[in-house]
């Protein structure tokens, strides 16, 4: 049995099922380095024309809560003319949320972007200033991981476990997002970019395929 966090391999555990059948095994694999490649339109005018660059990616439905993020961005342009939000994703919500964006007094502030090709997505995180998870429920998220692999800043909802390089807010409080993009830009916390892929994941995964075919392969023999 493979759980993908502690939690959830605590609940095999109080199942009954032996230490020795369980495995803890995170579900991401990290990038080697940024992508070296060339924003795309409308990424690259909205990169030169915004300041800071808020981001998020993930589905557009309602536990993501995208209208605090988008709502924030309102509120942050009091003292950040500049600010944009791009939201990376497609959901149920689209209409809505374009609808919602297009009514907006800073509409040209918030970049719905869709679904984005993966090596682009990657080199928008890197080049974001905050990632913002904004969940009312959640797992672990990738595009998390890959933030914090990139050396940007996160920012995340208390609805999950999160990595410790996470500032953690409430969730559904648009105040307390608002307070922490402020504390994120006013303590420069980005790091720097890792240059190594981490497949430690992957080649996890993998040798528990080969201790289960050296294990059936055992038995075949020994019942042959």
């Amino acid at each position: 049995m493979i759980g993908v966090n502690q939690e959830i391999v605590d609940v095999f555990k109080r199942y009954g099922l032996p230490p020795e059948r369980l495995k803890l095994i995170e579900p991401h694999y990290l990038p080697e380095g940024v992508p070296d490649i060339e924003l795309p339109e409308p990424f690259r005018s909205f990169f030169t024309t915004h300041n800071p660059v808020l981001l998020s990616v993930g589905l557009l439905e309602p536990e993501y809560d995208l209208s605090l993020q988008i709502r924030v961005v309102g509120l942050l342009q009091q003292r950040l003319k500049d600010v944009g939000l791009i939201i990376i994703g497609s959901g149920s919500l689209e209409p809505s949320l374009r609808k919602a964006i297009n009514l907006a007094s800073y509409a040209e502030h918030v970049l719905l972007a869709g679904d984005v090709e993966r090596q682009v997505t990657l080199k928008v995180i890197a080049d974001s200033d905050i990632y913002l998870r904004t969940t009312l429920f959640d797992g672990d998220s990738i595009s998390l991981r890959e933030a914090i692999h990139f050396g940007v800043p996160a920012i995340a909802s208390d609805r999950a476990r999160r990595p410790k390089q996470v500032r953690v807010i409430p969730a559904e409080n648009i105040h307390a997002l608002h307070d922490a993009v402020f504390q994120e830009l006013e303590e420069s916390t980005r790091g720097a970019a890792s240059k190594e892929a981490d497949v430690s994941n992957l080649n996890a995964v993998l040798q528990v395929y080969q201790e289960l075919y050296q294990s059936k392969s055992a038995l075949m023999n020994f019942t042959g």
